[in-house]
């Protein structure tokens, strides 16, 4: 029995989670690092059986264990040779170039690699953490990381995801476009600042543009502009799914249009979240059988929708069930006009996005709380 049930229950580890302990709270780290340490002296007799790993790495400064981690994490990533799903945790400011070494080195033994995840972890009570400027962010452990996995596996990856306030610098973001050819599913939260504006605007193919199939992403600081641009020529190639959400960067107050036509065939589901209604005329150059809509200026969205040149080939639109009565029978004449069918049954808690995309809290931001932007 012994051999049936130890390729099950060690498939997949989360070094992440202690139950009933706050991620935050330093009785969660001292946990998660014993756990760690242990789990890390069986590799030799389950290590083959590990498929799946969520692994918390940690700032030294601040946890006295942290270097022995490594080593524990250095063991894991040499002793699973089948682990195909990587989700690694690291603090925001976390960049000193001289830590983690090893683990950096070791990333190379990962060769069955085909699915990463960075994370940024969750603050920890009582510790002070510095903003991470954009020049320097190129030494956070989570890039150094990222830069190694699509050195050694880029062409192996098939799906990265990546969460939170880890920003990588333009040579990571060159690498990664140019590196990852087989890549099938990209989601990116928070990982574009504005300076990437210029780089991103390059009309230059991505080199997963025959494979990728799903686009996500979500509070980066790229324009809408630029990202129905490059879906209209087809910079990311022929998507079959794509969700931006709340995207751009607009101080000086212009406010671009594309002037790019859809040239591929259409999405076949596009979900737009939190823009105003110059953002949503921009993307309106994308053509998609079905199209998502939440957060928006709901009248200006009805009246675009009246256009037969926005968002050409759309058969199908589905809002939420807060419209008011009014503007939903308004919405469902302008969609008439075009043959289009509405629904509104979008359920922010049933929204595949909603957990790692933050949908279930209230947004604060000025045009949310003056109602300008309403589910």
């Amino acid at each position: 029995m012994y051999h049936l049930v130890t390729p099950l229950l060690y498939r997949s580890i989360d070094l992440n989670t202690i139950p009933g302990v706050s991620a935050n709270d330093s009785n969660f780290m001292d946990g998660s690092l014993t756990r760690t340490q242990k789990f890390a002296l069986q590799l030799q007799v389950v290590g083959s059986n590990i498929r799946e790993a969520s692994i918390r790495v940690l700032k030294p400064d601040l946890w006295s264990r942290a270097q022995d981690v490594d080593t524990a994490i250095v063991g894991i990533f040499t002793g699973s040779p089948r682990l195909r799903d990587l989700t690694l945790i690291c603090d925001l400011n976390d960049t000193d170039p001289s830590l983690h070494s090893s683990l950096v080195d070791a990333v190379s033994h990962l060769t069955a690699l085909t699915h990463i995840t960075m994370k940024e972890a969750e603050l920890l009570k009582g510790v002070p953490v510095r903003e991470v400027q954009f020049e320097g962010c190129g030494s956070h452990i989570s890039n150094r990381l990222l830069a190694a996995i699509i050195k050694h596996h880029g062409r192996n990856l098939r799906s990265v995801k990546l969460y939170g306030y880890l920003t990588f610098d333009s040579s990571i973001f060159e690498q990664f476009r140019d590196e990852t050819p087989h890549l099938e599913t990209l989601d990116m939260r928070m990982s574009l600042t504005f300076q990437f504006n210029p780089l991103f605007r390059e009309p230059k193919p991505w080199s997963c543009a025959a494979t990728l199939q799903s686009l996500n992403i979500i509070q980066c600081r790229v324009d809408a502009e630029d990202i129905a641009t490059h879906l209209a020529v087809g910079t990311f190639g022929s998507l079959r799914h794509c969700s931006v959400f709340s995207c751009g960067y607009s101080p000086d107050g212009v406010n671009p249009r594309p002037t790019s036509a859809w040239k591929g065939r259409p999405l076949e589901t596009f979900r737009l979240h939190h823009f105003m209604g110059w953002e949503v005329d921009a993307l309106s150059i994308v053509s998609t059988q079905v199209l998502i809509a939440t957060q928006i200026e709901r009248q200006h969205f009805t009246s675009l929708i009246w256009n037969p040149k926005a968002f050409p080939g759309v058969e199908r639109i589905r809002v939420s069930s807060a419209w008011m009565v009014d503007e939903y029978l308004d919405l469902l004449e302008a969609a008439a006009s075009r043959g289009i069918e509405v629904i509104n049954d979008w359920n922010r808690y049933k929204d595949p996005l909603a957990d790692e995309f933050c949908l279930f809290d209230r947004c604060h931001c000025s045009d949310c709380r003056e109602e300008r932007l309403r589910s």
